[in-house]
Formats: structure tokens, sequence, C-alpha cells
């Protein structure tokens, strides 16, 4: 649930540098600034999501459950 955290990207960033190759996180973001999550939250959120496209392999596309969620699952890949 990253959109009840202040600051996504360095939760992102230090979830990916520990995550062990071939290790699995899920992701859940919804964009709902001042309503569900934090404003804050959402200011980052896209450049969160850049992140971890461009770091992580997705494996589950990301996917909507409505107009403003997004889940996916992504996998660190083995180097």
């Amino acid at each position: 649930m990253l959109a009840l955290v202040i600051n996504p990207l360095a939760v992102v960033r230090h979830l990916t540098d520990y995550l062990k190759p071939g290790g699995t996180l899920l992701v859940n973001f919804v964009d709902d600034a001042g309503g569900e999550n934090l404003a804050e939250s959402a200011r980052e959120r896209a450049a969160t999501l850049d992140y971890l496209n461009a770091t992580l392999t997705p494996v589950v596309p990301l996917t909507t459950d409505g107009p403003a969620a997004v889940d996916a699952q992504y996998v660190k890949p083995r180097r």
C-alpha cells in the first residue's frame, strides 16, 4: 500500500535493494490524493512506478482496479 507512506520512492528503493534475486514484490498504489492516500505519496507516484518498471521485471502487468488503483507484481532479475 504505497499510497499510505509519505515517501514511496524511498521505500521502493529500499525494498528493491534488499530484495533477493528472484524475489517478488507485490504493489498496490491508489491515486487519490487527499482521499485514501497522502498528497506526498501522490506527488511521487509516477516516479515510483517508473523506478519499479526500470529496476524490476513485471510478472503481472500493471492492472487497474477502478480508474485510480494500480496493482502489480514484480520480480528482481537474477544476475
